[in-house]
């Protein structure tokens, strides 16, 4: 096959695949394949962390090797014993992590009222694409990848008018190592298969090129099942050389024509990027699977050496001296049965199988695998250190083990940072092709439809944090103690305590408590937000409306809110206080009249007592009770 990987221009110097502007699909296939060509060890060392993940003997990364294994034989793949100390630790690192969903918050700096406003929009905007895209499933396979891998690839694109996100493989992505030795490539390549039927719809004038197409990998590897119709697409990208230049170039190419060829002005990959570790160079970083490499290697040759030890050593043998007369049929394991022998009589050994030192230096290998990860032993087998009982307790000690690998917690939350980065960058590429995009947004209180256009901010009015929000602890032991602490706060009532420390569902009594200013906050929001009046109703909190609607007055009105905003907050406080007012003459007038109905009763006591209290001669001469006789 012919050489593609650059041109000569008319002046001798060399013309890349982003510079050619005839045949583009040649040269980005070719260049990929010069790169697999000389950076083998990157597949090598894919597969390897897969295997050692997997606990399989995968000759390819490939669904179908990864799912076929040895069936027969001794050491099959369902017999052999393995302490696969490498999927364990990975399977803990990512349960921790991912309890905590990170979920970016947008904050402008010195904004006016509208940009503030519009910031709030955005960080409702942000949670439905994060739904709508299941972020935090494709997120927990990304961060997954990271700790088998060293590298974790999550890919944003639009499609059919809407954001998307997708996990990549990391033998997918192909990158020039030594141009990327600070982290940072100029030119990226995702090779993908895709099925014909889907790549002939979206690009329906190329589709006798698709069929065509070929199905290799590439030169040496081809799909093991024959009954896929697949064909190998590559998408590469080329990064502008500065925010003027015209060099940026985007292609989507199968290995006989050309689909896309576009400008590319953006100045990152669409691509986020999570590693476990960071090497000190090239864009690649270390899995744990790597780290542990030596320690996995030398604990599978001490298994299989206890294993083969104990088949061929294990066994009690019979020691028979020579001549002398013993019937073997005698030597079984019958119950109570008789050995008859005529000499020495026969006598059962059993030999050590295993030399004790084996077994400690594997429990050494095993103990020494926890703390190069940070790992308690504890977690990974999901139980709980011996006197620590108080959920106090437990909280400082999972906070003190998380510190160990706290570089992984924070890549893990600027994951979602970068994730939102380019969802709202392609959001406004959505709405600049003139399709519009509008997504389901959903809070504990309500559900709504919030359209791009209406929150359009550009990127330098706002920052984005990180903001957790799975704060709550997650365990009985942890429920309860927040309970207690509760509590002793004065936070919840003793009643709503009772409740909770049988069934410890902190959720549902803080929904009831904050019920009062939920409602109070989604009024405010519907009269800033969209200028809807909401009148006050009796059953509101109507003190805590006032003083919080007189807050939001305020605040609004120092960030220059529209003066018909302002109007309707005034209206809603002087509504309140009408009703107020008027519950407050009921209530006086309530009282006034079991005030008067008291002392009435009290009046007719003291007559009646008086009366009791009277001479017989005085109780004769009181006049009848009842009406006097006509």
């Amino acid at each position: 096959m012919a050489d593609y990987t650059y041109g000569e221009s008319k002046a001798g110097l060399r013309v890349f695949w982003w510079q050619q502007k005839n045949n583009v699909h040649d040269y980005v296939f070719s260049t990929v394949r010069i790169l697999e060509e000389n950076q083998p060890h990157r597949r090598a060392e894919n597969l390897q962390n897969l295997r050692l993940y997997g606990d399989i003997n995968d000759g390819q990364m490939r669904a179908y090797a990864y799912s076929s294994a040895p069936t027969t034989g001794v050491f099959s793949q369902q017999r052999k014993v393995t302490l696969n100390i490498v999927h364990s630790m990975i399977s803990t690192v990512v349960s921790k992590i991912i309890k905590n969903n990170p979920r970016p918050t947008f904050l402008t700096a010195g904004g006016d009222f509208s940009l503030k406003r519009k910031a709030k929009q955005l960080n409702k905007f942000s949670q439905g694409l994060f739904y709508e895209s299941n972020l935090y499933e494709v997120g927990e396979d990304v961060s997954r990848d990271a700790c088998i891998f060293g590298t974790g690839f999550m890919k944003i694109y639009q499609e059919n008018n809407k954001v998307k996100a997708e996990r990549v493989l990391p033998d997918e992505i192909i990158i020039d190592d030594e141009e990327s030795i600070y982290g940072k490539p100029r030119q990226m390549f995702h090779r993908k298969f895709v099925s014909r039927e889907v790549l002939i719809e979206m690009f329906p004038e190329a589709k006798e090129a698709i069929i065509a197409a070929s199905e290799e990998h590439n030169e040496s590897s081809k799909l093991e099942s024959k009954s896929s119709n697949q064909v190998a697409c590559l998408e590469a990208w080329h990064l502008p050389s500065n925010p003027e230049a015209k060099d940026g170039r985007h292609v989507i190419a199968i290995d006989n024509r050309t689909l896309v060829d576009e400008e590319y002005g953006k100045s990152y990959f669409p691509f986020v990027v999570v590693k476990w570790n960071k090497r000190p160079l090239g864009l690649w970083g270390q899995g744990i699977a790597e780290q542990l490499t030596g320690l996995q290697v030398e604990i599978n040759k001490l298994l299989r050496t206890i294993q083969v030890s104990m088949h061929l050593v294990s066994v009690p043998k019979v020691f028979v001296e020579a001549g002398s007369k013993v019937s073997k049929s005698h030597l079984n394991n019958e119950i109570g049965g008789v050995i008859v022998y005529s000499g020495t009589m026969p006598e059962y050994r059993t030999a050590p199988a295993v030399n004790p030192e084996m077994f400690a230096h594997l429990d050494r290998l095993y103990n020494r695998a926890y703390e190069i990860v940070g790992i308690s032993q504890l977690s990974a087998t999901s139980k709980k250190p011996s006197g620590l009982d108080s959920g106090r307790a437990l909280r400082e000690f999972h906070d003190i083990e998380s510190e160990r690998f706290m570089s992984f917690a924070k890549a893990y939350e600027k994951m979602y940072l970068d994730a939102a980065k380019i969802m709202i960058d392609t959001a406004r590429d959505i709405e600049a092709d003139g399709e519009g995009l509008k997504v389901t947004s959903f809070n504990k209180k309500f559900v709504e439809k919030i359209d791009w256009k209406d929150i359009n901010l550009d990127e330098s009015d706002y920052v984005m944090q990180a903001y957790p929000t799975s704060l709550l602890p997650s365990t009985p032991a942890g429920k309860l103690q927040t309970v207690e602490e509760m509590l002793g706060a004065g936070l919840i009532a003793r009643e709503d305590a009772l409740n909770l420390l049988e069934f410890p569902d902190l959720e549902s009594v803080q929904s009831l408590q904050n019920a009062p200013m939920d409602d109070i906050e989604m009024t405010i929001g519907l009269i800033l937000d969209k200028g809807e009046y909401v009148s006050p109703e009796p059953f509101s909190n109507l003190p805590l409306a006032i003083q919080k609607m007189n807050s939001a007055l305020l605040r609004a009105k120092v960030d220059g809110a529209p003066e018909d905003k302002l109007e309707l907050l005034r209206r809603y406080i002087s509504d309140a206080l009408s009703l107020l007012n008027m519950q407050q003459e009921e209530d006086m007038a309530k009282e006034e009249m079991m005030i008067a109905k008291q002392q009435a009763e009290e009046a007719a006591m003291q007559e009646e007592a008086a009366v009791q209290e009277a001479p017989p001669e005085e109780q004769m001469m009181a006049p009848p009770e009842g009406p006097p006789i006509a």
